[in-house]
């Protein structure tokens, strides 16, 4: 064999090789940025499942938590849920703690997902701690749960949560959208993780209305029968009169003793058993002179 056949067989073996090698390389690169995006789409994914399970066990309702929803905005979210870590010590009976699910949106194409804690041991709820950024100091525990978010990414606003209902109290439904993406310059292209709660143990604002009837100059019939309780519960019934309570004026249908040529401007509140207060709108009555 000549050196100019040696060297014609050494140039293509090179470019074989180069090109096997450039080949392996490219195979390898994208088998790690799969990998790589697999497992920030699976931490993303059990994020979602993880706030999901806490939503569905709201401490809520009871006498001492009469709303679960703490704090319900696009970015944070902060809610009272049962402790599957427990039971606590202490009086801390039923378990209850307060959860943060917040988006840190200080690294552009790298929001992170953090969830906060706080737990307690005393019968009285505490006030919650600091959300004025996420994550917020004064939390007894703090967890990074997603990484490389993009719900903010290039000045883009898509809110991580959405509610039914912009009253605290009123919120029975939250949906989540989580964008996640290793790469935002590069393909493949972000993904989108969504998935919703009904807050089944969620305490809803009674409902108060009531009818009137003048009897004669001194009585009047006020009867709140009407009114309902969202879950079905038992409601108690407090009657006002000119924007002060009717002593002993308690009582689904209340007969009210009042003055010939007296004017009245009535109102029902009604409690549920978890001491939310709905209240009715406000009737006039004038009672004509004897």
């Amino acid at each position: 064999m000549s050196l100019v056949e040696l060297l014609v067989a050494m140039s293509i073996f090179g470019a074989v090789l180069g090109a096997t090698l450039f080949t392996f390389m490219t195979f390898d690169t994208l088998d790690r940025r799969t990998v790589d995006r697999t497992a920030s789409q699976d931490s993303a994914r059990t994020s979602v499942d993880r706030l999901v399970r806490d939503l569905r066990n709201l401490a809520s309702p009871t006498i001492a938590v009469p709303q679960a929803v703490d704090r319900a905005t696009d970015y944070d979210l902060v809610f009272q849920t049962v402790d599957s870590n427990g039971p606590n010590a202490g009086a801390n009976a039923a378990n209850i703690k307060r959860v943060r699910w917040c988006l840190d949106q200080s690294t552009p194409a790298n929001e992170k997902l953090y969830v906060q804690g706080q737990t307690w041991t005393s019968q009285t709820t505490p006030a919650m701690p600091s959300t004025s950024a996420c994550p917020g100091g004064g939390w007894s525990s703090t967890t990074i749960m997603a990484s490389n978010l993009t719900n903010t990414y290039n000045g883009q606003s898509r809110p991580l949560f959405t509610y039914n209902s912009a009253v605290l109290t009123e919120i029975n439904a939250i949906h989540v959208d989580l964008y996640s993406d290793l790469n935002p310059v590069q393909r493949p292209s972000e993904t989108h993780l969504t998935s919703g709660v009904f807050l089944r143990n969620q305490n809803q604002v009674p409902a108060a209305t009531f009818s009137k009837a003048l009897s004669g100059t001194t009585t009047i019939v006020l009867n709140g029968s009407a009114s309902y309780d969202p879950e079905g519960q038992t409601l108690r019934y407090v009657w006002w009169d000119n924007g002060a309570k009717i002593p002993n004026g308690d009582g689904i249908v209340y007969t009210y003793p009042v003055t010939p040529g007296s004017s009245h401007s009535l109102q029902l509140h009604v409690f549920d058993p978890g001491g939310l207060e709905g209240l009715s709108a406000t009737q006039t009555v004038n009672v004509p002179g004897g």
